[in-house]
Formats: structure tokens, sequence, C-alpha cells
């Protein structure tokens, strides 16, 4: 898969979406970003809570793991 190809793909799946979990009588606000993909049968996930990391860095850590996995 080429760099310019893995990048759209990512940035196709991107939206946000709002999840709801229970299990705790404390009410919680946290600000999860997640980005998942699969590249050759391998399914990637990374996830942060309350972190400044910004989409694109996401987009960067998963490039990296696009390219130095090859």
């Amino acid at each position: 898969m080429e760099e310019k190809e893995a990048r759209r793909i990512l940035e196709t799946y991107a939206d946000m979406i709002l999840r709801i979990s229970y299990g705790s009588d404390q009410e919680e606000t946290q600000m999860i970003t997640n980005l998942s993909f699969d590249v050759d049968g391998v399914h990637y996930c990374l996830m942060t809570f309350d972190t400044t990391l910004t989409v694109d860095d996401l987009f960067d850590m998963a490039e990296e793991l696009i390219t130095e996995g090859k």
C-alpha cells in the first residue's frame, strides 16, 4: 500500500463519534481519541484519553507504524 493511499484511508475514517459507556455511579467526562485501521491483515488501534495530541499527531503515528512495519 502506498503512503498516500494509507493516509487517504485513515482520513476517510477519522470522523469523531460520541460514545457513552456504563459502569460507575460517578459521572465522568473524558475526551477520547481513537484511530483504528487495518493494513495487510493487521488491525491497529491508537487511543488516547484526555491528551493534547491532535488528530494530525495520530495520523503521523499511524503513518510511522505503516511505513516502519514494512
